[in-house]
């Protein structure tokens, strides 16, 4: 009795087993491991990301097996740089401090970081929009990797002073650290947890649906300052919205981002576009920071260059043209010699007829 009871626990045993692998396997085909490749792959999708097509060049990504990086590139410059492991892709920038020399790199890391997060959720079958952070909300999120594969480390900036286009002032937050999971396992928890708070509150912020309008001054051969305006009124004085500004040649074209500085909206800021050519016809439309809908197009037309352009006072073949005097280079009235020609015309006449008087 006690052999078969004996036999019986170890047969029990071996089935609990065998239950345990089985259902450990299938955990682990749900739970998918993304590979640096598919991200780099799946890039291209990011709505983020297709902002980084501009006339500088178009975005592609590229893994280096050699370095352990998935480099990013705007054209042929490497634009962001991540490390990775079978696990996870990770930015590390703790040791960089934003200054206005070095915003337009910085803030645009942060942004492109936020494409490769969306597409990181976009293959695990979520949406950056499903995830719903308020930002503007006094919440503390209880982010942590272990749980939802996703560490970040950000820090606020506030930057203000004057450049040749104006005075600015800027302020957001950027991203200092960054690690971001492969395991969707833990991106389903993350959305778990946080998924609803995307549908609870549908217009958790509604400043990025804000239209912007869009004003044109300074206008010159070669450059526009564009100043973009919304229509809000802040419940904090410190409070800032910023907009990009995007240009196109044609009015339903391609439009590409003028600079990857987000001007204040909500003051009197603006941005020059500078290397233009002169009388030639641009469209302009600017968009709130992190949303989606566009002002209608501005139309600019930049000023003649007057250094290239023919005058009425310019000696062209239908101008008439000046006497200058060569020694003084000052003008001679017309009037001036025309009478002095008749005077000498007379005066010849007059010695000629009485010529019997003088001894000529």
């Amino acid at each position: 009795m006690k052999k078969f009871l004996k036999k019986g626990f170890n047969i029990g045993l071996v089935i609990i087993l065998s239950i345990s692998i089985i259902l450990s396997n299938i955990l682990k085909v749900s739970a998918k491991m993304l590979t640096v490749n598919e991200v780099s792959e799946g890039l291209k999708d990011s709505t983020i990301i297709k902002l980084f097509n501009s006339e500088d060049g178009a975005f592609s990504s590229k893994v280096n097996t050699d370095a352990k990086t998935l480099d990013l590139y705007v054209g042929e410059e490497v634009y962001l740089s991540l490390n990775y492991t079978d696990e996870y892709l990770e930015y590390d920038n703790k040791g960089t401090v934003i200054t206005i020399d070095n915003y337009n790199e910085t803030v645009g890391q942060s942004l492109m970081l936020t494409g490769v997060m969306e597409t990181i959720f976009n293959l695990s079958g979520y949406t950056l929009e499903d995830l719903g952070w308020d930002t503007e909300s006094e919440v503390e999120y209880d982010i942590n990797y272990e749980r939802h594969g996703l560490e970040i480390i950000n820090e606020d900036y506030s930057l203000s002073g004057s450049s040749d286009g104006g005075s600015y002032t800027l302020s957001g937050d950027y991203f200092k650290y960054v690690k971001m999971s492969l395991d969707t396992s833990k991106i389903d928890n993350l959305f778990a947890d946080y998924k609803s708070n995307a549908d609870n509150n549908p217009e958790s912020n509604p400043i990025l649906d804000l239209i912007p309008t869009l004003e044109a001054r300074e206008i010159t051969s070669n450059s526009v300052t564009l100043y973009p305006s919304i229509d809000y009124t802040p419940t904090d004085p410190e409070e800032t919205v910023n907009c990009y500004i995007y240009r196109s040649n044609e009015e339903n074209g391609e439009y590409s981002k003028i600079s990857d500085w987000a001007v204040n909206c909500l003051g009197e800021v603006g941005l020059k576009d500078e290397g233009l050519e002169s009388n030639t016809t641009y469209y302009y439309k600017a968009v709130v920071q992190d949303g989606t809908k566009f002002s209608n197009p501005l139309k600019v037309t930049t000023a003649i260059n007057q250094e290239n352009t023919l005058t009425p006072d310019s000696n062209t073949n239908n101008s008439e043209t000046e006497d200058i005097n060569p020694n003084t280079g000052a003008f001679l009235d017309m009037t001036v010699i025309i009478s002095a020609l008749i005077l000498v015309t007379i005066t010849l006449y007059y010695i000629r007829k009485h010529r019997k008087f003088y001894n000529i």
